[in-house]
């Protein structure tokens, strides 16, 4: 089946595949939803309870006949997953098959931190040039992509009269985003977009054993402290909490970073890398000891951090050197490698021969051929 509509560009292929909502390639809605619950799973480490708010929020939008946007405000400490939602939102929502426009056809992504001068200062004139630049990018991302996910992160940096740009584009009347264009306003619906708020709102009084009521409570109250002379904030119906990881599920994200590591060289050698790789079972505990002594108040980031930085690039140097010492026809190396991270955060990477046995004191579950 193809049918096309001019005025919305939309073009639908086929139920069960890529459907267009302007530009964008947006994923059917059961595709969408199962996406989601797939990429929550599968990527985010704890967070169980934000991730069936959002999950259940996305959900009752995506199926609903939309007269005013989806709004979240995530918040909580740094590097405990609001980022990484919101991208996992945008790739369940669009399909992957259309990269030409950017890594994901209808995501913005804009940190507030750069307009936190002009919405603190005193010159009217700056602060409402401001208001209207983000405005009119948001309304051009929508004319084009109506579908839109628009991120906008450190929230807390802005006052109130800045924040209040965005009465019109949540309000549940008629919401639009508006820009001129040769004298003339032009206004741009939003009620198809997926708004997201990123804040650290209260991150000191949130941990990890704090109730999700409790939590919400907390960032709400601290939003209305913080902008209590603006409007926005009773437009927004979903706050969520991101609270502090356990040790548990820190030791989660240890254990996903290195296996993705797995993943990034068969990348980096474009195939070539046939062996395996393995880290001994204190490995995932060191990393993160060591990654909050370098990194106290960024959380699971540190340690995603640590991984990419410490020793994938030590994998990728040695990796280097046995492509380069390669004999096998085609270029292959099947030589496998074993992750060392001491007490003291000191990260040594060896090789360990070409056969399929276990490495010494390595976790057998991660001495499995690929």
């Amino acid at each position: 089946m193809l049918r096309s509509l001019v005025g919305s560009e939309m073009c639908i292929r086929d139920r069960s595949y890529t459907w267009y909502f302007g530009k964008c390639p947006l994923r059917p809605a059961d595709q969408a939803v199962h996406q989601l619950r797939h990429l929550l799973g599968e990527e985010l480490s704890g967070q169980k309870v934000a991730a069936g708010q959002i999950s259940t929020a996305l959900s009752s939008n995506i199926y609903s006949k939309r007269r005013r946007p989806l709004a979240f405000h995530f918040s909580g400490p740094t590097g405990v997953g609001k980022s990484l939602c919101s991208s996992l939102v945008a790739r369940a929502l669009f399909s992957d098959t259309s990269s030409t426009d950017g890594p994901i056809c209808g995501l913005v992504h804009h940190s507030m931190r750069s307009f936190e001068h002009r919405s603190q200062g005193d010159d009217l004139s700056r602060l409402q040039e401001a208001k209207e630049q983000i405005e009119k990018e948001i309304a051009l991302q929508l004319e084009s992509c109506p579908r839109s996910i628009i991120i906008l992160d450190d929230i807390e940096r802005l006052s109130s009269r800045f924040l209040d740009f965005l009465q019109g584009l949540l309000s549940p009347n008629f919401p639009a985003a508006a820009y001129w264009k040769e004298g003339k306003q032009k206004m741009v619906s939003t009620k198809d977009a997926v708004f997201i708020l990123i804040s650290d709102l209260n991150e000191d009084k949130l941990s990890p054993d704090i109730s999700h009521k409790a939590a919400i409570r907390l960032i709400r109250q601290k939003a209305k402290d913080r902008w209590s002379d603006s409007k926005v904030v009773a437009l927004i119906e979903n706050t969520v909490p991101f609270v502090p990881l356990t040790d548990d599920e820190m030791k989660q994200v240890a254990e996903r970073s290195l296996t993705t590591l797995e993943h990034k060289l068969i990348e980096y050698s474009v195939g070539a890398w046939k062996g395996k790789l393995a880290w001994g079972p204190k490995v995932p505990g060191n990393i993160i000891d060591a990654a909050r002594r370098e990194r106290p108040d960024e959380n699971a980031r540190a340690v995603t951090s640590f991984v990419d930085v410490e020793v994938r690039d030590q994998l990728f140097e040695i990796l280097d050197r046995a492509l380069q010492k390669s004999k096998h026809l085609e270029g292959y190396v099947f030589t496998s490698f074993i992750i060392h991270v001491d007490q003291e955060g000191e990260v040594k990477v060896e090789p360990y021969g070409l056969s399929h046995e276990n490495p010494p004191n390595a976790n057998p579950d991660r001495a499995t051929e690929l």
